[in-house]
C-alpha cells in the first residue's frame, strides 16, 4: 500500500478550499487546510507535507509574506499558487520563491488544478 501524499490547502475562500479538499481527497490525498499564512506556518511547525497550494491575497499573513518566512525557514516544500493575482511582477516573486506553477483562479476551472 502506498503512502497517501499530504497537500497543505491555504486558501481564505473556505468556499474554494472545501471545494478544492473534497476534489484533493477524492483522488487519495490527505487535506489540511489553512485559512491564512499565519494558519499555514503553524501546521508548518507540527506536519510535513508534500505539496503547498497557496493563495496570495489572504488576511493576517499574504501569500508573498508565507513564501518568504517558509523558504527562509529553509522548508522548501514544492508550492503551487492558485491567485486572482496574475501580474508579471507577481509571478516575478513567485520564481524569486521556486514556487512549481502558477495558477490565475480566473483562468483556471477546478478540472484544470
Amino acid at each position: 500500500m502506498s503512502k497517501k501524499l499530504k497537500i497543505l490547502v491555504v486558501e481564505d475562500e473556505a468556499s474554494l478550499s472545501k471545494v478544492l479538499s473534497a476534489k484533493l481527497q477524492k483522488e487519495n490525498f490527505l487535506v489540511t487546510i489553512a485559512a491564512n499564512g499565519t494558519e499555514a506556518v503553524k501546521e508548518l511547525e507540527s506536519d510535513k507535507f508534500d505539496l503547498i497550494l497557496l493563495d496570495i491575497i489572504m488576511p493576517k499573513m499574504d501569500g508573498f509574506a508565507f513564501l518568504q518566512k517558509i523558504r527562509e525557514d529553509k522548508n522548501e516544500t514544492p508550492v503551487i499558487i492558485v491567485s486572482n493575482l496574475g501580474q508579471e511582477e507577481d509571478r516575478g516573486v513567485a520564481k524569486k520563491y521556486n514556487v512549481m506553477h502558477y495558477f490565475v483562479k480566473s483562468d483556471s476551472n477546478l478540472q484544470s488544478i
